[in-house]
């Protein structure tokens, strides 16, 4: 599903707003050994190197507690400081945020949005 989601960025369904560290922390988590039997390295590559060409914008601290788990109170922040409509993730947790005008949705139920 998430590939299915690159594919519609590249296609100009949306703009794609990320961070460095959105980057780097994806990349750790497709390194993983449980991700290795569905990309290969060259394809994490390529993922990483096409999401440095989406718009990248600084990291910025959250000037408060956003979610439930700090470590994503940065996505949190990244999602309303851009004007995002949506975050993108399969992150219960992040649903579960303390504030945000952001909707959190899965990778399908935002490909059902984007129609």
């Amino acid at each position: 599903m998430p590939a299915r989601v690159l594919r519609a960025w590249e296609h100009g369904r949306f703009e794609l707003v990320v961070s460095e560290h959105l980057v780097s922390e994806l990349a750790g988590v497709l390194a993983r050994p449980k991700f290795a039997d569905s990309i290969t390295g060259a394809d994490v590559d390529r993922v990483l190197e096409l999401l440095r060409k989406a718009t990248l914008l600084p990291d910025r601290p959250a000037s408060a507690r956003l979610t439930e788990d700090t470590d994503d109170d940065y996505l949190a922040a990244l999602a309303e400081t851009s004007g995002a409509a949506f975050l993108v993730t399969g992150d219960r947790a992040l649903g579960r945020r303390t504030s945000s005008t952001v909707a959190v949705v899965t990778p399908r139920d935002f490909l059902e949005q984007l129609g």
